[in-house]
């Protein structure tokens, strides 16, 4: 990382204390892991291994929070043979958590997988990545390890798990954002457009050819491969009282090592995340937490907000996807947010009135205030009536969580914002803290 002092809360790859980044400092062949962790020879049935991720609250990583027992179970009573999907796309460009274990621990993965496809009754698991993605090809040399080398379900003995593992298959998705989308995902490996779709029925429901459809990010179903071996209480002995267990985490923006992962194990101040991964040399003044569609917090929220899995509780900021950006005190948060909006504007779908019309007026509003355009607080006015017209009125949550990251933005800096009015900018750097897509260049006010 670079830090020079350890936090005691966040472990890093290697850690003696961290749980999906335990191990080796590389990626972690068949062999290695096996003989880490020891094989799944858990003697459960579809039903006890249902219960075991229902005991351990185990929900989703890749933002929604969703309870995974219950996709499984919607999944389940169907009747028909579901499918099993591992979502690694993510869509920022800064996330880097799900690529991470994909690359460094492919069979904590996998094994998580066979364990949901067992617990679901399906034979069949696909693997997401984005076009393009280094991991696809260690996924692929591990699934190959696994059909040369020894049987991660039967090398120890028999059991529920020893019975065949499920086929897998890695499928490429369209680098775009909206692309990862549960609905957009099944969409696209059903042969349509990668683009939400109307949720009549949930995916764990009816997603592939109307199939039942259990989606799980990477870093979900890599908790499961642990719940498997070593229980329930086991895995609820970390993490807070939203949600069990640890949860990754992507650096990003100004801190020493952007793109790093580490996984928090208890919650944590925001704050003190960012003190420690920007290290002593350097003065930040906001955190966004929770990926490009999440939450501004200024120092003193920072402060008062914990970082932890799960649904936030009252008054609490949800971790999303897991980023944690951070800007240095001489960058323009308006402008940082700004940039961003139009980013996630640009990465609609355009099938509703709130993605193809809404998103580009909050956009063109945003970088308006950025560049100290006149008019700032008619702009500030525009934003509040957009922001009322668009939340709950799209196909996917992509207006509600652009329009609700605009907002932070504007409350956490709400300083900044009464100089843009004034046609003045406290920023000494320009902006560009945080990675975009390759040929993005719409920095219209910088």
């Amino acid at each position: 990382m670079g830090s020079p002092e350890r936090l005691a809360t966040v472990a890093r790859l290697g850690d003696a204390d961290a749980r999906l980044l335990g191990g080796p400092a590389g990626a972690e062949r068949l062999d290695s892991h096996l003989s880490r962790l020891g094989p799944l020879t858990a003697d459960a049935g579809a039903e006890d291994l249902l219960a075991l991720v229902e005991q351990a609250g185990i929900t989703g990583r890749g933002g929604g929070h969703f309870p995974l027992w219950r996709k499984i179970e919607a999944a389940r009573r169907r009747g028909c043979p579901p499918l099993v999907v591992v979502n690694a796309t993510e869509g920022e460009p800064a996330s880097a958590k799900d690529r991470t274990l994909l690359e460094l621990r492919p069979h904590l993965v996998l094994d998580g997988a066979t364990v949901v496809a067992r617990a679901a009754g399906a034979s069949t698991v696909l693997v997401a990545v984005h076009r393009g993605s280094t991991a696809a090809a260690s996924v692929l040399g591990a699934v190959a390890e696994r059909q040369t080398g020894p049987v991660p379900s039967t090398a120890a003995g028999t059991g529920a798990l020893a019975g065949p593992a499920p086929t897998f298959h890695v499928v490429d998705v369209p680098d775009q954002y909206v692309a990862g989308e549960s609905s957009a995902l099944a969409s696209f490996l059903g042969g349509g457009e990668a683009r939400p779709t109307s949720k009549v029925r949930p995916t764990a429901e009816s997603g592939i050819d109307g199939r039942p459809t259990v989606v799980s990010n990477a870093e979900t179903v890599a908790h499961v491969a642990l719940i498997a071996r070593f229980g329930a209480p086991w895995f609820r002995t970390a993490g807070g009282a939203t949600g069990p267990g640890s949860m990754l985490l992507t650096l990003a923006g100004d801190v020493q090592a952007p793109g790093s992962v580490v996984e928090l194990l208890r919650p944590t101040a925001a704050a003190d995340i960012a003190s420690w991964a920007c290290g002593p040399d350097r003065n930040w003044q906001a955190v966004l937490v929770g990926g490009y569609s999440g939450t501004w917090l200024d120092r003193q929220q920072a402060t008062t907000t914990l970082l932890q899995p799960g649904r936030p509780g009252a008054g609490g900021v949800s971790a999303g996807c897991g980023i944690i950006g951070v800007i240095d005190e001489d960058r323009c948060g308006l402008g940082e947010a700004a940039r961003l909006v139009r980013w996630l504007s640009d990465q609609r779908a355009g099938q509703c009135g709130a993605c193809a019309y809404g998103l580009p007026l909050v956009a063109t509003q945003m970088e308006a205030l950025a560049a100290g355009q006149a008019g700032g607080r008619r702009t500030g006015r525009r934003l509040a009536s957009l922001a009322e017209n668009l939340v709950g009125r799209g196909l996917c949550s992509l207006p509600d969580g652009t329009v609700a990251m605009a907002e932070s933005a504007l409350d956490a800096f709400h300083d900044e914002a009464r100089l843009h009015q004034r046609r003045r900018c406290s920023a000494a750097s320009p902006v560009g803290a945080f990675p975009l897509t390759r040929g993005f260049t719409r920095d219209h006010w910088a």
